[in-house]
């Protein structure tokens, strides 16, 4: 017999998944809930499913253990709500375990972190699969690990290839709140003296997460002295710490010793030279970006399972970019074309492509056509505006009414040709957005407008700050436009 135990707390967008995945591999379904408060549980019910109720205490594998405590099966599946198998491997999985030879306590596999698109953007190695033998339970509040807690080993887990875990939730959940819960979490279990190695590690991708780069370099650090590896991706405690030195500006040599140490310790590991490539170019070194970037790539696509798949559209747009600029233009758009068939939304590549078309002379209507090959006029309007070069007026015209995209009346003016109505709007528009600023202001801001158009250009730190961040730019680019066309 085989038992499928989840723990949960409001996973009604995951659990349908969950259990039609679990439900080609076991004969019994354990769910534990921590407290839902949507239609978890009944979504559970409905399926069959055994419900048991754990009062949430900051502890995973406290709650994952009283879940494995509730199995009756000789085998457990112990897969996330946001953690499914595909049928095919869901049938690896059943047979993996009829065939299990008498030393073997369960199986290593590899987990992929998907992105909303399906492209990996992770990877990593678990154990998910394992006999329900009383000495085998989780250990550690949060990323918790299966582990013999009486010291006494009764089999091994060999990793299996034939079947992989699809992580789902990375998209989905609220990354800024994981990261701040395993923060308070992992302080506690420090200061209580219990923190193992990867809780140092996890602390350090949490502030990582938060964009605390101190922090993080501080916690990498520990963690490196310690000599332990990171199983399924031993680089990534080393690309954390040079990620964090450059995010906190230390000196390019500092950055570069550590990526040359780096390169020589893990030679086939792309993010690696990816990491060269994208701190070269944007400190202007194009010979240095160009050569670690077509590396990056070959090391990449010699990989059967390519960790950084989901960054590719950006090395290969960024190689664009660079034989661009060597007026390479027919490899330029090889580059770029390739980003695209990686993400059709890369809007760097699609606005070379374009660009490359314009300076071509290609007429309105053939871009036109070049974009309705590739996308859909009224869902993608706004990625194609974005991406459109200077002068191309009408195509913008044509796919923002396509999209019906919110559009200031001075821009609908100035794109149709009309620069009379366009600067009356313009005018009338500048002169509401004073009132309103000075009307909100204090004296001293009511004095100083531009001193507000400033603050809100460079320093967005809301949703709302971000979209009046664009309103204002908008408006600055249309106004700037309309005066160097001699028509305010």
């Amino acid at each position: 017999m085989i038992s499928a135990c989840v723990i949960v707390k409001n996973e009604e967008k995951h659990l349908p998944l969950w259990l039609e995945s679990m439900g080609r591999i076991a004969d019994e379904f354990v769910v534990v809930d921590t407290g839902s408060t949507d239609d978890t549980v009944k979504l559970a019910e409905e399926a069959g499913a055994q419900i048991f109720h754990f009062d949430w205490i900051d502890d995973f594998a406290a709650a994952k253990n009283f879940a494995l405590a509730q199995a009756k099966g000789d085998w457990i599946v112990s897969c996330d709500a946001d953690e499914t198998f595909t049928p095919e491997d869901a049938a690896h999985v059943r047979q993996a375990i009829e065939e299990a030879e008498p030393g073997v306590a369960g199986f290593a596999c590899l987990q992929h972190d998907l992105e909303a698109d399906g492209r990996v953007r992770d990877h990593t190695v678990n154990v998910r699969v394992f006999r329900n033998y009383p000495n085998l339970r989780y250990q550690g509040a949060i990323h918790e690990q299966i582990a013999w807690i009486d010291g006494r080993p009764q089999g091994e887990f060999p990793y299996r290839e034939d079947f992989i875990i699809q992580h789902t939730g990375h998209f989905t959940e609220n990354i800024t709140g994981k990261f701040q819960r395993n923060i308070k979490i992992l302080e506690r279990i420090q200061a209580e003296g219990k923190a193992r190695p990867v809780d140092i590690y996890q602390l350090a991708e949490s502030y990582y997460g938060l964009q605390d780069y101190a922090k993080a370099l501080s916690y990498i650090e520990k963690f490196l002295t310690m000599d332990v590896r990171i199983l399924g991706s031993p680089e990534r405690p080393q690309s954390l710490r040079i990620q964090s030195l450059i995010c906190l500006q230390h000196p390019a040599e500092e950055v570069y010793r550590e990526l040359a140490a780096a390169e020589k310790e893990f030679p086939e590991a792309p993010v690696f030279p990816w990491i060269r490539g994208v701190y070269a170019y944007e400190r202007g070194e194009r010979e240095e970006a160009e050569r670690a970037l077509l590396h990056c790539a070959a090391i990449a696509e010699s990989l059967p399972d390519n960790p950084i798949e989901t960054r590719m559209s950006h090395v290969y747009s960024r190689l664009g970019n660079l034989r661009y600029e060597k007026g390479d233009f027919a490899a330029a758009a090889a580059w770029w074309q390739k980003g695209l068939a990686e993400t059709p939304y890369n809007g760097e590549a699609l606005g070379g492509l374009l660009r490359l078309l314009s300076e071509a002379e290609a007429e309105d209507a053939e871009l036109i056509g070049f974009l309705s090959s590739r996308y859909d006029a009224k869902r993608d309007a706004a990625f194609i505006v974005a991406a459109l070069p200077e002068g191309r007026e009408k195509v913008e015209l044509y796919y923002r009414l396509q999209g019906k995209l919110p559009t200031p009346p001075w821009t609908l003016y100035r794109l149709a040709g009309n620069y009379g109505a366009a600067s009356a709007a313009l005018f009338e528009e500048q002169t509401a957005l004073a009132r309103v600023l000075a009307a909100a202001g204090s004296d001293e801001e009511r004095e100083a407008l531009p001193i507000v158009y400033r603050a809100a250009l460079t320093a967005p730190k809301t949703p709302a700050d971000y979209r009046a961040r664009r309103g204002l730019r908008t408006f600055m680019k249309e106004y700037k436009s309309l005066q160097q066309e001699g028509k305010p």
